[in-house]
């Protein structure tokens, strides 16, 4: 635990905002999967729209509240998690970081979250199944050169 605080306490001083993680992401990944990654699919049309949704979003802190009994422990599709909260899928995500698909579905494993594997992971379904059996989502749509 005491790496991990470390850890963290050294990303926050060195990404203090989201602009400061962006900009290392710009230099770290390949040019065409951060473009993938930031930039979104398509014509980009739900993109605007999505950052003005999250932007209007405000965390109002509660302070001086008794919060021990607090449980943020959910059941959904008849499991239980440990929060409201799933690993979304990321298209590419082992172009970004190596080894991510498996990073992402061990976490969501040890957390007691979902994770959603991306139908253009860079994993297979079946060895992230094994990963994370007990939290394992699938996010499948059919290319547009399926749909007949």
């Amino acid at each position: 635990m005491v790496d991990r605080d470390r850890r963290l306490a050294k990303w926050r001083t060195e990404f203090p905002t989201i602009a400061s993680l962006e900009q290392r992401a710009r230099r770290r990944i390949p040019y065409f999967a951060f473009d993938y990654l930031h930039d979104g699919t398509g014509d980009l049309a739900n993109r605007p729209h999505n950052v003005a949704a999250l932007r209007n979003i405000e965390i109002v802190p509660r302070f001086c509240e008794d919060m021990s009994g607090a449980n943020t422990a959910v059941s959904l599709f008849g499991r239980r998690y440990q929060a409201p909260l799933a690993i979304a899928p990321v298209g590419m995500d082992g172009a970004i970081w190596p080894g991510a698909t498996r990073l992402l579905a061990e976490t969501a494993r040890e957390i007691g979250i979902p994770y959603m594997t991306g139908t253009m992971a860079t994993r297979c379904m079946e060895e992230v199944s094994q990963t994370a059996p007990e939290s394992f989502w699938i996010q499948l749509y059919s290319l547009p050169a399926q749909d007949h």
